[in-house]
């Protein structure tokens, strides 16, 4: 029998919400979904789940992945850290305290390499990054999500202290940008713990 493939078009942020929540291992096997739309402090992450380990797991979709994505992400990072029980909260009881701090994921259609360097540049305990592609075999509808090597694309000519005006500089030009916007406040970008930034 003839295969048969055609892109499937994700239209909206919630249907690939729905879309990442059914195919939830796609992320890894035994992981699960525990939240939507999770408020934390002045952000929100689109999903929040639980991995095997029992590490909470704070998601961001988008269709590209951007400046905005990622500020959105340290915003919601930085408020867990400071107020650890709006995450915790929702690992069930029984699997007890679970591990911390969380990981991030960021899912898109297109991760930038721009953006691939800065999440290595801001230092993550575990971030992971995907690619999703939605496509018809046959009359039936298939989701994946696939791996973004993102640490290949770091610059490996930084060195200390360059690195860190670098860094600066890429923070403080994502802040100009984004200064506007609903989702942002003047302050948030300074609220950042360093440890986010770089490790000691």
């Amino acid at each position: 029998m003839k295969l048969t493939f055609k892109k499937q078009e994700v239209k909206h942020l919630a249907h690939l919400q729905a879309l990442v929540t059914e195919h939830a291992e796609a992320i890894e096997p035994g992981f699960r979904v525990l939240a939507h739309s999770l408020n934390l402090g002045r952000s929100t992450v689109d999903l929040a789940g639980l991995d095997t380990r029992q590490t909470p797991v704070l998601i961001a979709l988008g269709f590209v992945a951007d400046d905005q994505m990622l500020f959105r992400m340290l915003e919601a990072y930085a408020w867990c850290l400071e107020y650890p029980e709006s995450v915790r909260r929702l690992v069930p009881a029984e699997n007890g305290p679970g591990r911390w701090p969380p990981r991030v994921v960021f899912v898109g259609e297109r991760v930038l390499e721009s953006f691939q360097r800065k999440i290595g540049l801001l230092k993550f305990p575990a971030v992971a990054c995907f690619e999703f592609r939605c496509v018809e075999v046959n009359g039936e509808t298939g989701f994946y999500l696939d791996p973004v090597d993102w640490a290949t694309s770091l610059i490996s000519t930084f060195s200390f202290p360059s690195s860190l005006i670098t860094l600066f500089m890429m923070l403080s030009a994502m802040f100009h940008d984004l200064a506007s916007s609903e989702r942002t406040s003047s302050t948030s970008l300074w609220s950042l713990r360093p440890s986010l930034m770089w490790s000691a």
